[in-house]
């Protein structure tokens, strides 16, 4: 079972990501049972295989320590609004190199 941990308030982007990551797998021929969730909290880091993050403007320098318990090959996957180079290093820095096993960012450009 692939556990999916999705933290944002926008449905429309959760159902969209979700789409995505069932496509995904499907593609893949993995056909373990996807489980999502969307409880941001010590639990649910600590089972989960992907945790997507989207990341509003102004909260690039907020860290969240529960991500210090995330599974040694679960992928992180950030998600922010624009690209501004001093605050994507600042985020970057939140993050332990220990904890990036595997981080992918995206950025969606309004």
């Amino acid at each position: 079972m692939k556990v999916v941990l999705i933290k944002d308030s926008n449905s429309s982007f959760k159902e969209c990501v979700k789409l995505i990551i069932n496509n995904y797998f499907y593609s893949t021929n993995d056909r373990r049972l996807i489980t999502f969730t969307e409880n941001f909290n010590e639990e649910s880091v600590k089972h989960a295989d992907v945790i997507i993050l989207n990341i509003p403007a102004g909260t690039y320098y907020l860290c969240f320590p529960l991500l210090k318990l995330r599974k040694k090959d679960s992928i992180l996957i950030i998600v922010i609004d624009e690209i501004v180079e001093h605050k994507l290093k600042e985020l970057l820095h939140c993050f332990e190199k220990k904890l990036l096993s595997f981080l992918v960012i995206v950025v969606l450009i309004n």
